[in-house]
């Protein structure tokens, strides 16, 4: 009875637990990550000869939790799902002296092993050995590297950014930028990037950005890192063949802290080349003719002024008088700033003084050049500049006193080179708590919210076409970002370990706000194209938003069984997309240009005794005709998108475009690592990862039939011109229960291998694979999906 009401006892406290994590959240989440590791070892006496039913205590030296176990019949004991830290292990047995053995130190998603010799003698009396970090990892088969500790904080990279770090490790390629990396040569889509054991990428980029994250891990709030590249078990082996896997650190029963500043001067860079080769006139002395010795100088270098501080302390809670958080509670804070004034050189193509007043010039042409506006009106058509499109170019002539003009090859163009600012600023505060509910149970809660700000985006060419007078139509991109992880580990026995983890990722990220209608009011309310001849006096023409939550739960059972540890569990993920943008366009763009069917076409022609412009070869007579069309404003084409409204589901001018998809993963496992030998251990297990078509849920995507694609042509007649034995092409609303594919069930992924550490004894052997346990031997077959 009294088994009967302490097993009670740990289910409820174990329920109410995982209530308290669960209930203020609509639903759980993504591919489960391991965030913790392993302890596993082995007790012999003097002899070798296992001893059962030995009793083993694990300490955390940093928090002061205890983890108790028992050894097998084959002296093996396992502590699995311990947070990152090191610990002491106590091992005590009738007729032995008890053994200490301290500084064990688990990594994330391994296992340290622990050997245990006893040597006879009273438990009154101890014996203490110092352990220290594994340098080779004897019982699991996955290939991965770890970055621990001071490695973290003091190798020399400047971002501060935590994914940087795998960019030191075998294996990743970076071809450009940090984002453009790849690891083994694998597509970005098989990167699975989690932090705390939940999925932290941005998931609508994940195909074509993937190496890349929603919630940025910053280096002092990093306890270790780790990259799997190879043989995952069936536990890891969700969601992308490499696996990267970052842990917050934690508070210990100590105060540590540390306040920190990354300084970079603009004093300190040299010039670029090509501002040296871009000269303009001297600021102290704007007025000076350019052909005059000195008036000219170089571009000035672009002012980078980065300042990246921050401060870190943790230990445990401790309120006087009401609350004592030693081996109970304990907190870790991070804050981290990032504020960096940016410069950008800038290069537009502008007309050329000759060709703003509508004088074209070209190679075997007339010297003084071809007047276009008076020849069209010689010949009965307009001659005079559209008012919109003159102030345009006036504009970006008078904008160019704020830099560099210089010729080119094409006597109707220049280029002014010209330099935009702005700024951005980043914070990343971390918070994180732990909390020893009981001696078999504990909680982790760990916060980050990461703020976004710039006042203009350089990142997608949103800084202004132009300097003043011309309209500065500037886009910013922002972005409130979070995250939030809590996990509860539940010993419900000596040999049955739980692990119960749930995270949430979300923050909508904003493009371009301050760009809208009124943005273009100075050019009539329309977007010009100038971009056959010269820089439109804008860079961009939309604004959008979006926002995909991710929800995610695991659970992991750990069972040790003689030999056998066993891993059970299931995860489950929801991923929802809003995305809301201005459907290509705020306004209706204009195309300037003379068509086949205009009369105008007749009056620039380059053949016959006619001929306006003699000599002109093809493309020179079609810029001719464009720059008469743009300077007199004659359209070609106004173009403006139509988008469906959620609601009234009618196409409107205005108004923006919504789209909400639905995406639910979830998976199951089952994994062994068995202590086949003390020096073999054989890793195998199987997961079941089914694709569900995601789903679209708010009607505003269509969708046509095969036949449909191929319109009045009818299917397999592509490359038959004139048929029609088809009918036009029908579009039909997308539901949320229509699907874009199949649900795939079939996917089950198996997982084998094996670590073995050979002890040889011929003396060839001895010089190859060295003396005791100094080779590890690993392989293995896995897939992933």
């Amino acid at each position: 009875m009294r088994n009967r009401k302490t097993l009670t006892k740990r289910i409820a406290v174990y329920a109410f637990s995982l209530l308290l994590i669960v209930i203020p959240f609509s639903s759980p989440a993504h591919g489960q990550v391991t965030a913790t590791g392993r302890i596993n070892g082995t007790v012999t006496d003097p002899q070798g000869a296992v001893i059962p039913n030995a009793e083993v205590v694990v300490k955390n030296d940093e928090t002061g939790a205890e983890y108790k176990t028992k050894t097998s019949d084959n002296g093996s004991f396992t502590v699995p799902s311990l947070p990152v830290a090191i610990y002491t292990v106590t091992v005590t047995a009738k007729g032995f002296k008890q053994t200490v053995i301290t500084n064990v130190k688990t990594e994330l998603g391994t296992t340290a092993t622990v050997e245990a010799k006893l040597e006879v003698g009273a438990t009154s009396e101890t014996v203490t050995v110092t352990s220290g970090a594994e340098v080779l990892q004897k019982e699991s088969s996955a290939v991965s590297t770890t970055i621990t500790g001071r490695q973290i904080t003091e190798l020399p990279f400047t971002s501060r950014d935590a994914l940087d770090l795998v960019l030191n490790l075998p294996g990743t390629q970076t071809p450009g930028r940090p984002r453009t990396s790849s690891v083994n040569g694998l597509p970005k889509s098989a990167l699975n990037i989690s932090l705390d054991g939940i999925n932290v990428q941005d998931n609508v980029l994940r195909s074509s950005d993937g190496f890349f994250t929603y919630i940025r891990p910053r280096i002092d709030a990093i306890e270790e890192v780790q990259v799997s590249t190879a043989t995952p078990g069936a536990e890891s082996s969700a969601q992308g063949a490499v696996h990267i896997k970052f842990v917050t650190k934690s508070g210990t029963n100590e105060f540590h802290g540390g306040v920190w500043e990354y300084h970079r001067n603009p004093a300190l860079n040299s010039n670029f080349y090509f501002n040296k080769i871009n000269r303009i006139r001297d600021p102290k002395n704007p007025n000076c003719d350019p052909a005059t010795p000195g008036c000219l100088v170089e571009t000035p270098r672009a002012r980078v002024l980065l300042n990246q501080f921050g401060a870190k302390v943790g230990g445990p809670i401790i309120i006087p008088k009401l609350f004592n958080g030693r081996d109970k509670a304990f907190f870790f804070v991070s804050y981290d700033e990032f504020r960096l004034p940016e410069q950008q050189v800038r290069t537009r193509t502008i007309l050329s003084p000759d060709a703003e007043r509508g004088i074209f010039k070209y190679p075997g042409g007339p010297a003084g050049g071809v007047n276009l506006l008076a020849l069209a009106a010689s010949k009965g058509f307009p001659g005079t500049f559209d008012p919109t499109v003159q102030k345009i170019i006036a504009d970006m002539r008078a904008s160019t006193s704020q830099g560099a003009v210089v010729n080119t090859t094409d006597p109707n163009v220049q280029l002014f080179t010209f330099t935009n600012t702005g700024g951005q600023t980043r914070r990343f505060p971390t918070v994180r708590f732990d909390f020893n509910v009981t001696s078999n149970h504990h909680i982790e809660a760990i916060y980050n919210y990461q703020d976004f700000a710039s006042t203009v985006d350089f990142l997608n060419g949103r800084d202004p076409a132009f300097p003043a007078p011309v309209p500065r139509i500037i886009g910013s991109q922002g972005s409130d970002r979070f995250s939030f992880t809590t996990a509860l580990r539940s010993q419900l026995s000596p040999v049955l370990v739980n692990e119960a983890r749930f995270g949430l990722v979300g923050g909508t990220v904003v493009f371009f706000p301050e760009v809208g209608p009124g943005s273009f009011a100075p050019f009539g309310g329309v977007a010009p194209v100038f971009t056959t001849i010269i820089s439109n006096p804008y860079t961009g023409t939309t604004n959008s938003r979006r926002n995909s939550p991710l929800q995610q739960f695991s659970d992991t059972l750990s069972w040790v069984k003689d030999k056998h540890n066993f891993n059970f569990g299931f995860t489950f993920s929801r991923n929802t997309l809003f995305s809301q943008s201005s459907g290509g366009q705020l306004v209706p763009t204009i195309n300037f240009g003379i068509n086949t069917t205009d009369p105008a076409i007749n009056v620039f022609t380059n053949t016959g005794s006619s001929a306006t412009l003699p000599g002109a070869d093809a493309t020179q007579l079609a810029r001719a005709r464009f720059l008469y069309a743009m300077l007199t404003g004659r359209v070609t084409a106004v173009n403006f998108n139509a988008k469906l409204d959620e609601k009234t589901k009618k196409y409107t001018l205005d108004g923006t475009s919504i789209g909400r998809q639905l995406r639910k993963e979830f998976g199951l496992y089952a994994q062994d690592s068995f202590k086949f030998r003390p020096n073999l251990t054989l890793n195998y297990g199987v997961r079941w990862e089914p694709v569900l078509a995601p789903r679209h849920t708010n009607g505003v995507y269509t969708r046509t039939t095969f036949a449909g694609l191929f319109g009045i042509s009818g299917p397999g007649n592509l490359f038959k011109p004139g048929a029609s034995d088809g009918s036009p092409t029908q579009y039909f609303a997308v539901s949320d229960k229509d699907k874009p594919y199949r649900d795939d069930y079939n996917n089950v992924s198996p997982s084998i291998g094996f670590a073995w550490s050979p002890k040889v004894s011929l003396p060839i052997l001895k010089a190859i694979f060295g003396e005791g346990d100094k080779t590890v031997l690993r392989g293995g077959y896995s897939m992933s999906y």
